[in-house]
């Protein structure tokens, strides 16, 4: 599971999924003292509804920084939901996690 963006008051930046790259889903930056609670949402002008740039990059290493600025703020006004990972539709289904239980027995084979 992992967080699609709605208006990313509820998603912490450190303990929740919520980066959108099919490698990893959480932050690998360290949690600065004093920001452990920071939520997604205070990474965001929503003014000109972009990423704070100057922000994540102070706070996150490269990798980090460069997806979450690479993520697409959609749209403000709906609610954070948590969506299934595997599936292009966020839908749970069968055959998604068919599909993860047979890459995942192949990778502990080899």
């Amino acid at each position: 599971m992992r967080w699609r963006l709605g208006n990313e008051s509820s998603i912490n930046i450190w303990t929740q999924p919520w980066i959108r790259n099919k490698d990893k889903y959480y932050v690998s930056s360290k949690i600065p003292f004093g920001l452990e609670h920071l939520t997604v949402s205070s990474l965001i002008d929503f003014e000109s509804n972009r990423w704070k740039s100057d922000i994540v990059g102070q706070i996150f290493n490269d990798g980090d920084s460069r997806d979450i600025t690479r993520m697409p703020i959609l749209n403000p006004q709906e609610l954070d939901i948590l969506i299934w990972k595997a599936s292009t539709s966020g839908s749970y289904t069968v055959r998604s996690a068919y599909h993860i239980l047979m890459e995942t027995m192949i990778k502990n084979q080899v």
